[in-house]
Formats: structure tokens, C-alpha cells, sequence
């Protein structure tokens, strides 16, 4: 399964051309990487602080970036550099900015203005964990039930024929009754 599913993410990258189905396939590996991401480094990095070493470490490892930390910093584990290479880093294919971002760009091209604003919001939001305002946990669930939020509507906005569900309100309940 994982060669096919290697096969399959080269054959995309080199040889698809860059119209809707590639732009569909685009827009759901960023919405998964960006919610997985958010989801394993709220688990991770929420713990005790005798878990934060460890917490860190296997969030580089979960993101495959290993490679990158080792050559940047010597292997030396240190709060600010993991967060900033794995949350806001722009330049980082595996990091959760890079994922709103590239997501915005997916929507924009799609003419879905409003989810491209949600996209950038996420983008601001995760840029702001920086600042430590709030838990990282707690800000990274939001951040992540956020993109779920964003895939279903791009779920109903693209793939769904129904419109979306309503209730009605009391003044249609008392039309619809006379």
C-alpha cells in the first residue's frame, strides 16, 4: 500500500497537469497534513514538561523533518527552533504555515474567496503561536478543528449537489403553516 501510495504522490508531482483534479488533489493533502499535524503536535507538545523533549523529538520525526533540524541546529533540541520549523516555517513543506498557505493558494485559484480568507486567518492564527498567548495545545486543537471546518465546506461548496442544511426560522414555520 505505501509503494502505491508512493507511486502514486511521484506520478502527481511530475506528470499531472496542473488543472482541476491536480488543484482537488492539492487542496486535500494540504487540509490532511495541516489537521494531522495540528492534532499530533497538540498531543504532543501538551503535556507534562518532562514530555516536552520527547514531545518534540517525534513531532521532527512524525513530520520528516529530522534531516532539516539536524543540519540547522546540530540535533540540539530547543523549544523556539522545533516550533518554528514545524508550525511557522513558510519554507518548510511539512510545517502547518506551509499548509494554509498552500491551501489559500488552492482556494484563490478556485475563485473561493471567502475559504481562501478562512485559509489566511489560519495562516495569521499560526503565525500567533508564536507569541504564546494561549496553551499550544488549546491553539493548535482550534487550529485544527478550524481546518476540518474549512474541508467541509469545500467539501459542500465542490463535491455536495444538495444546498446546505438550514433550520427554519419562526417566521417561515408560521408562512409555511398558512
Amino acid at each position: 500500500m505505501l509503494s502505491f501510495a508512493a507511486t502514486f504522490a511521484g506520478i502527481a508531482a511530475e506528470n499531472m497537469s496542473r488543472d482541476g483534479g491536480w488543484l482537488f488533489l492539492e487542496m486535500g493533502r494540504r487540509l490532511e497534513r495541516g489537521e494531522t499535524l495540528a492534532e499530533t503536535l497538540a498531543i504532543l507538545l501538551g503535556g507534562p514538561v518532562r514530555r516536552l523533549e520527547p514531545g518534540m523529538a517525534l513531532g521532527i520525526e512524525i513530520a520528516d523533518s529530522v534531516l532539516s533540524y539536524e543540519l540547522r541546529h546540530a540535533g540540539i533540541l530547543a523549544p523556539g527552533p522545533v516550533l518554528a520549523m514545524l508550525l511557522t516555517e513558510l519554507s518548510n513543506p511539512r510545517a502547518l504555515a506551509f499548509q494554509c498557505h498552500a491551501l489559500r493558494a488552492c482556494l484563490e485559484r478556485l475563485g473561493a474567496d471567502d475559504d481562501a480568507e478562512t485559509a489566511r486567518q489560519l495562516l495569521q492564527d499560526v503565525t500567533n503561536l508564536a507569541a504564546g498567548a494561549t496553551p499550544l495545545n488549546t491553539a493548535l486543537g482550534g487550529i485544527a478543528a478550524k481546518l476540518r471546518q474549512l474541508s467541509d465546506r469545500v467539501h459542500r461548496r465542490f463535491f455536495t449537489l444538495l444546498p446546505e442544511a438550514h433550520t427554519l426560522e419562526e417566521e417561515e414555520i408560521l408562512e409555511a403553516a398558512q
